[in-house]
């Protein structure tokens, strides 16, 4: 005679049955889409590159590969060849498109540009400023730092218009006891100039107040503050524009 399972040893069973099914349902599953992905979903195309070398004549070849990365595609590269004077750059030729008009405008002949440089001290009428003033703030950028900072006062400390070249070393001494210095970066079609190591110190006791990279945007103040801390009731302000000179 046969015994049929006792009631408390079929759910036991059954959830054996339940997960051998599963992990052949699972395996069965990761089977078919392999077939299914070898026979009707086609891989994807190889990227084709195209490459272009370039020998740079008169620009910085940091700069240049710098420039260089910023518009590259994920599958580009770019190389620097043993006299270190030579790009060798890889892309899709999309992309390589762009990076050529962009070199070919980079390495242009050193270019002669004027700069302003303009210190000020921002506070308030309570705070009041004991030094002595340059002069008078023109009105356009008084107007812009009183809706760009929260600071009511602003008097004009010195400032100067200096004309140097790309790639110069600039210094330049202020009588109101702060110094200036960077180098002068690649003027990019016109529209950018960048300043390398730009510091303003103070000359006693001597100390940098600001060292950074400044890019310098075409016809617009760029403005740089220097506060104790964001709570200060005054600032040194560093204005900074730029303008190229005729013939470039």
């Amino acid at each position: 005679m046969s015994r049929s399972l006792p009631p408390a040893s079929r759910p036991l069973a059954a959830r054996k049955c339940i997960r051998l099914g599963c992990a052949l349902g699972s395996w069965l599953l990761l089977v078919t889409a392999g077939l299914a992905g070898a026979q009707g979903f086609p891989s994807p195309a190889p990227r084709v590159l195209s490459s272009y070398t370039l020998t740079l004549r008169h620009q910085p070849t940091a700069e240049a590969v710098a420039l260089v990365r910023t518009l590259l595609s994920p599958a580009g590269s770019v190389e620097v060849k043993e006299d270190g004077r030579t790009l060798v750059v890889r892309d899709e030729l999309a992309a390589l498109s762009r990076i050529v008009g962009a070199l070919r405008s980079f390495d242009h002949p050193a270019a002669p540009v004027r700069l302003s440089v303009r210190l000020v001290w921002a506070g308030s009428p309570q705070i009041g400023f004991g030094g002595a003033a340059a002069g008078e703030l023109d009105p356009e950028l008084a107007g812009r730092l009183r809706r760009l900072l929260r600071y009511d006062s602003f008097v004009l400390l010195s400032e100067t218009r200096l004309e140097a070249r790309e790639g110069d070393e600039v210094a330049y001494e202020f009588r109101s006891g702060y110094q200036v210095r960077f180098r002068l970066g690649t003027l990019l079609a016109g529209q950018r100039l960048r300043l390398h190591d730009f510091r303003v110190s103070r000359t006693q006791p001597p100390a940098d107040l600001i060292h950074t990279t400044v890019n310098l945007p075409l016809a617009q103040p760029l403005i740089l503050g220097l506060t104790r801390d964001e709570g200060s009731a005054s600032a040194l302000l560093v204005v900074l524009a730029y303008e190229p000179l005729p013939g470039v």
